[in-house]
């Protein structure tokens, strides 16, 4: 197998039904380079790592007890093969088919940044709170800079 392009990192624990459809948003994504989904798992009794499997992920466990939100990002990065690597969570979807080139559109302009990121935006059956914290945080992020 060629190396991948990028890696999309995924801590779970219990996903949910709802992680297929991540999982096949990061497969459909209109990018022409390859994909790596690298899905690190605190301990799941629901088949997350069976979707995982399912989707050709590479799959790797730590203990629910010694779960560290930096540490098991990193496990997970150590064995990611991609030039680049997108860290995501469980039930954040792609806000469309081309999320991927869109995060890595400025590191390919300029060699100089090591980062990028996207806002989340919360669904609209999400709680009246989490859609307020997410409208909220958006509108933030997109005023302009003085």
């Amino acid at each position: 197998m060629t190396q991948p392009l990028v890696s999309v990192v995924i801590p779970t624990l219990n996903a949910g039904a709802g992680f297929t459809m991540l999982l096949e948003s990061i497969r459909s994504q209109q990018f022409t380079g390859g994909i790596e989904i690298v899905v690190i798992d605190s301990g799941s009794k629901d088949g997350t790592l069976d979707m995982a499997r399912e989707a050709d992920a590479i799959t790797l466990t730590v203990s629910p007890g010694g779960f560290n939100h930096g540490r098991a990002r990193n496990q997970a990065i150590a064995k990611a093969r991609g030039e680049f690597i997108i860290l995501t969570v469980q039930d954040a979807l792609p806000a469309d088919d081309f999320w991927i080139d869109k995060l890595l559109a400025p590191l390919r302009e300029d060699s100089g940044l090591a980062g990028s990121y996207g806002l989340q935006q919360a669904p609209l059956d999400a709680s009246l709170l989490s859609r307020a914290r997410s409208s909220v945080w958006f509108k933030a992020n997109h005023l302009p800079l003085v």
